[in-house]
C-alpha cells in the first residue's frame, strides 16, 4: 500500500472556516495563516464565488489550506473537495515568468494528488456570462468519474444561467433613444452578445 493510501484525511474546524489538510497535519503558523486567508481575497475572487450556481456554491470552500506530505500548505482560491476541483482566479501578476513557473509547480502538485485545476483570468469575472463560459469550457474537459458525475448537473445549470442572462439583455433595437454617454456601454453589450452566441 502506498504512503498516500496509508495516510489519513484530517478535517480541522477553525473559526467557522473549514480547513482540510490532506496527508499531514497543519502546523501552527499554517493554521494562523489559514484563519486570516479569507480576509485577503480579491474582488474578482469574490465575484467568481457569487457567480457560481447555489447548488455548486454550497460545496465550494474559499481559500482552504491543502497540505501534502513533503510540501508546503497551499491556499487555492476556490476548492470543491468532493469533486477534487480547484478554481484559481488569476490577476495580471500571473503573466510574469516567475509566477507562471510557480503556478505550473503548484498545478503539478495538485494534479499529482488527483485534483483538477481550472485557471480563469481576472477579466473574465467582470461579466458573469464570460465567467460562466470559461467555467463551462473547463468543467467539460474534466472526466465525469466518481464524485465528478455531479459535474454534468453543474454544467447544465451554468448553461441555463448563461442563456437566461443573455435573453434578459435589452436589444439596441428596442431602445428608442440612446444617450451619447451610454453608446459605448451598449456597444460593449452587443459585442459580448455576439462573442457568446
Amino acid at each position: 500500500m502506498s504512503d498516500k493510501n496509508q495516510l489519513s484525511l484530517h478535517v480541522v474546524k477553525i473559526k467557522k472556516h473549514l480547513i482540510m489538510t490532506q496527508y499531514r497535519e497543519l502546523k501552527n503558523y499554517e493554521k494562523a495563516r489559514a484563519k486570516s486567508q479569507p480576509q485577503k481575497r480579491t474582488i474578482e475572487e469574490k465575484w467568481a464565488y457569487w457567480y457560481l450556481p447555489k447548488s455548486m456554491r454550497k460545496y465550494v470552500l474559499k481559500n482552504p489550506a491543502i497540505a501534502f506530505v513533503g510540501e508546503s500548505a497551499y491556499y487555492p482560491d476556490l476548492v470543491m473537495f468532493e469533486e477534487k476541483i480547484i478554481i484559481e482566479i488569476d490577476g495580471k501578476y500571473h503573466d510574469t515568468e516567475d509566477q507562471q513557473a510557480f503556478d505550473e509547480y503548484r498545478d503539478h502538485i495538485f494534479c499529482s494528488n488527483d485534483y483538477s485545476v481550472i485557471r480563469i483570468k481576472n477579466e473574465d469575472t467582470c461579466v458573469n456570462v464570460a465567467f460562466w463560459e470559461r467555467l463551462i469550457e473547463n468543467l467539460s474537459k474534466i472526466a465525469p468519474i466518481g464524485c465528478r458525475k455531479t459535474l454534468t448537473g453543474y454544467i447544465k445549470e451554468l448553461k441555463s444561467m448563461r442563456e437566461a442572462e443573455i435573453c434578459s439583455w435589452t436589444s439596441l433595437n428596442d431602445i428608442p433613444e440612446i444617450n451619447v454617454a451610454n453608446v459605448h456601454r451598449h456597444q460593449g453589450i452587443r459585442n459580448l452578445y455576439e462573442w457568446v452566441v
